[in-house]
């Protein structure tokens, strides 16, 4: 149960602020964003990295988000364990995905 809470959480936050920052509406910041070197030396940086890196971070939050529903009506603590880990491996694969992205973006418009 609290895996799922946690999966269902973290997913709504990561798909929240994707979208923010893909309207322009997360400037740089200390704490949230993709915060790789490219992207931290100017806002126009962020904003034009975040623009292209928020689909995949939309689809990284929404997969912990289907995670955590499926927690919810698993009763196996080993089935959840494993669910918790695919929906890891699927934030990260496509977390890392958006910064490749992301830093792409950036590098094409120098």
């Amino acid at each position: 149960m609290v895996t799922g809470i946690v999966l269902l959480l973290a997913g709504a936050l990561i798909v929240v602020m994707a979208i923010m920052a893909g309207i322009g509406k997360l400037g740089m910041n200390p704490l949230v964003g993709i915060r790789v070197a490219p992207l931290m030396r100017s806002e126009e940086a962020w904003r034009i990295g975040h623009k292209a890196g928020a689909p995949a971070l939309i689809v990284a939050g929404i997969g912990a988000m289907i995670g955590g529903i499926a927690c919810f009506f698993i009763s196996s603590d080993d089935t959840v364990g494993i669910v918790a880990l695919v929906s890891a491996a699927w934030l990260i694969a496509f977390t890392l995905g958006a910064s490749l992205v992301a830093v792409r973006a950036v590098k094409s418009v120098r």
